[in-house]
């Protein structure tokens, strides 16, 4: 397993690598978890733009899954936040709007961030997450 999660350039903050889920909804969350785990993935879910920002100084994941809208705050401040305090956590946006890209074109820092545009499948989900950490070499 070590090999492959080398293979993927995972920076290895421990034996897995790690996921940051950020989604104001908890059954998201939930999800998101369960198949992100048993797919080798460590995780962790919190439900508010504070708490994100709160670990994205932590600097210690390796991928930060954060959905657009987190309550009446927005996702993308939280998104830019990670990319300035911890540049090594590779950052994914998710929603369910088509018009998500659009609004992340007018903040240049972000706007080229893949995006999970909801509903979306386990194995989008897995493909995307593997592609981010291919990327973190």
């Amino acid at each position: 397993m070590r090999a492959m999660l080398r293979a993927w350039g995972c920076r290895m903050t421990g034996a897995q690598p790690t996921v940051l889920i950020v989604d104001d909804s908890e059954g998201v969350c939930l999800t998101l978890s369960m198949m992100l785990e048993k797919s080798g993935y460590r995780t962790q879910c919190v439900h508010d733009l504070n708490e994100g920002l709160r670990l994205a100084h932590e600097g210690r994941y390796d991928v930060a899954l954060i959905d657009r809208t987190l309550g009446h705050e927005s996702g993308l401040q939280l998104a830019e936040s990670f990319l300035h305090s911890s540049p090594a956590t590779r950052v994914v946006m998710m929603s369910g709007s088509v018009t998500l890209r659009g609004e992340m074109d007018q903040h240049p820092a972000i706007k080229h961030l893949p995006i999970l545009i909801k509903p979306f499948s386990r194995d989008e989900l897995l493909e995307c997450v593997r592609s981010v950490l291919g990327r973190a070499a």
